[in-house]
Parts: C-alpha cells; structure tokens; sequence
C-alpha cells in the first residue's frame, strides 16, 4: 500500500466529536505531528526528554518522551483487542493491541523492515539513556545496575517467540471493565468514516496504526518503553475478497 493512508490519518488528528467525517481538504504534509515510519532521520526522533519522574506508589521512575506520533505499515491483528487482568491478579485491567509482523525479524523486507528497524533503534536509546541516567532513577542504591544487566533486563518492544510471528504490543485506552467496556482510541474506515472500537481492533483484520511511546520505564529491575494506539485505519477485514491472499 505504500503508506497510502497517510492523508487519512493526518486528518483525524482534527476530527472532533462532532465530526465522525474526516475532513477531506488536509494535505498529509501539513502536520508535522505525524510521520511515516519510513521518513529519512526518523529514529532521531524517538528520544527521551531526561525529565524523570517517581511513578505514583514509588514502585518505579518513568522518563517520557516528547515526539512526534509514528505512523505503521500495514499490519495484522492476531487476537481482539480487550481488557485483561494484569498478571499479578492486582490492579486495573490492561489494554493491549498486539500488531503482527508478516516474517520473522531477521526476513522482514520492506516497510515492515523499515518499521522494525525503526522500533529496535528506539529501544536501543532507551537502554542508552536508562545508562545515563542510573544516578536519577536509580537513588539510594549503593549499587546501580551495570550497562550490561539494563540491556540484558530491558523489554524488547517487538516480542520474537518461536515459531509465532513477532508481535508488538501498544496500549490502548479505554473504558469500563474486562467484561463492559468501550475502546476509545479512534478508528476509522479506509475511506475515512468513523469505525467502533471493537470491531475496528478484532483479530484478522488488517490496519494502518498510528502509535506514539509515552515513557521509559524502569520497575523492579525490569525496563522497557510504553507505547500507546493514538488511532487506526482499518484497510482490509476477513471478509474482504483477497485481503490475505
């Protein structure tokens, strides 16, 4: 597809609640909000600000970012996307959208190469500046973690797992609980029109997403970057003739 979708996506950062339309004058060019995954210096941009925060509890540091969103290739969607209980059985329920790659990492050609290259390289700068700033998230300790043991305990954001597909996993914000619930990121039609949440996000289809990393964070000796679903363009269902062909 080439990124055609880019137009789409750039006028739904305008949309309004009184818009479900998006607006058909807006060149993709003219909001510098927004960007392809395949833009020439890209991975510059998806630094960290260095302004560390302590999480609410005390359980961790956070250090955000401040860039641009960054618009994906065409990607799979493995399983619908719903709330689930964290893992510790504790707290309120998590939100993920998974994004299938087409290939393993090491065969991915391409946009989706670009794409992952792109996300590995975010990843290595966030182990970078986790380095550099062990004094800040790290006080107190008499020993801060080495620059071996961060890279070796930091999140990968594409999860490689055998046989399966490489998955990346975005959060998606919401409402409600694990059973009643509304996702509230916008989703929209290939032709621009408003889509539910729910049946925008199921498994089998195929979209175009735009996500953004909101922080580093560093928890319990764990590390790794949030990002987050600010929007999608859903550009084949299973029930398109040859969407998976």
């Amino acid at each position: 597809m080439h990124f055609g979708w880019h137009k789409i996506l750039c006028q739904a950062m305008v949309k309004t609640p009184n818009q479900p339309i998006l607006k058909k004058n807006m060149a993709a060019s003219s909001n510098s909000n927004l960007m392809k995954c395949t833009e020439p210096g890209a991975e510059a941009y998806f630094v960290p600000t260095g302004e560390i925060s302590k999480m609410r509890g005390g359980i961790g540091h956070l250090m955000p970012y401040k860039t641009p969103a960054l618009q994906s290739p065409e990607m799979c969607i493995p399983f619908n996307c719903r709330p689930m209980a964290p893992m510790n059985g504790g707290g309120r329920p998590n939100c993920k959208l998974a994004l299938s790659f087409n290939n393993h990492i090491e065969n991915l050609s391409g946009e989706q190469k670009t794409f992952a290259d792109l996300i590995i390289a975010a990843d290595q700068q966030a182990i970078a500046a986790i380095q550099q700033n062990v004094a800040e998230l790290f006080p107190g300790k008499k020993k801060a973690p080495s620059a071996k043991s961060i890279a070796e305990l930091f999140t990968p954001s594409i999860k490689a797992n055998g046989d399966y597909m490489p998955l990346m996993s975005v959060k998606v914000p919401f409402e409600g609980d694990e059973i009643n619930y509304d996702l509230k990121a916008p989703c929209f039609t290939s032709v621009g029109q408003a889509m539910d949440g729910k049946k925008a996000l199921s498994a089998k289809n195929t979209v175009v997403a735009v996500i953004k990393p909101l922080y580093i964070w560093c928890i319990n000796g764990r590390y790794g970057i949030s990002w987050t679903l600010e929007r999608a363009v859903v550009t084949a269902t299973p029930a398109d003739v040859g969407a998976f062909d």
